[in-house]
């Protein structure tokens, strides 16, 4: 693929392949541009006089904004969908397939993800009162953060997990705890999750993830049952080929392999 840019009647057209790209608008003096890393997708900004700005995407325009926090939007696999994070109305909005999403203070841009085939998408925002997760165009409950990085959707695009950091007080000291947070439903909170993400098993009816409540406290949950407890948990939890569940801990001085049958179908 090659791509240009010319001007046509005082518009700003990228030509890609010989075939040119929709005019801008006689406003619109400057474009960047650029190939995705697989070269399947060709994308770039285009500003106007005013300070206006336009994603354009394999050459489709998305709405006009405010302001683009990104140079390139996130592309699902199959390049069906896509979503970027803009300024619209003095607020932020993700842009999700060309549609505008609900208006936050600020919206996280690293916590931006797409469902497995992109049929969904998920980012973390702040609503003046907290931290939210919302899905599509759904917000979830209020917190007083998200951890970064810990949005997962399930293999069948219908579970979304993250993780939640709540502040508490105790004996007049402020300290911090998590909470996994699936589909909505809270888990039991305690010091630490992780630092895995939840794992979904690969007809997505299960899931797991390692939560501490005290130090040199560790354990797996599994579909949301506390499992044993132990010193810590050192490698883990992973599938196996059988379908079973696995994880290495530490009880006491002894290093233990912990199984749990029925996780997932055998591959």
């Amino acid at each position: 693929h090659f791509a240009y840019i010319t001007r046509e009647k005082n518009a700003t057209i990228i030509v890609l392949d010989d075939v040119k790209g929709p005019a801008m608008g006689q406003n619109f003096d400057w474009v960047t541009a650029s190939f995705s890393p697989d070269s399947r997708h060709f994308r770039y900004i285009a500003a106007d006089a005013n300070g206006k700005y336009a994603f354009v995407i394999d050459q489709k325009p998305g709405p006009i904004l405010d302001g683009i926090a990104q140079k390139e939007p996130i592309i699902s696999a199959n390049g069906e969908h896509h979503a970027y994070i803009a300024r619209h109305e003095d607020k932020w909005v993700v842009v999700f397939d060309g549609n505008i999403g609900p208006k936050f203070d600020s919206i996280d841009y690293e916590s931006l993800v797409l469902s497995p085939t992109g049929k969904h998408v998920a980012y973390t925002a702040l609503n003046g009162k907290g931290k939210v997760v919302v899905m599509d165009t759904t917000p979830g409950a209020t917190f007083a953060d998200i951890k970064p990085g810990s949005l997962v959707f399930s293999p069948d695009e219908t579970h979304l997990s993250y993780v939640a950091n709540n502040l508490i007080e105790y004996q007049g000291r402020r300290g911090l705890t998590q909470q996994m947070v699936l589909d909505g439903v809270l888990g039991n909170a305690c010091m630490e999750i992780g630092p895995k993400n939840m794992i979904f098993s690969p007809d997505s009816k299960h899931s797991a993830y390692v939560a501490r409540s005290q130090l040199e406290n560790e354990q797996v949950i599994v579909d949301g049952v506390s499992g044993p407890k132990f010193a810590g948990i050192l490698a883990g939890p992973t599938l196996r080929d059988d379908g079973q569940l696995e994880y290495l801990a530490l009880d006491g001085e002894k290093l233990v392999r912990v199984t749990v049958k029925g996780f997932g179908p055998s591959r």
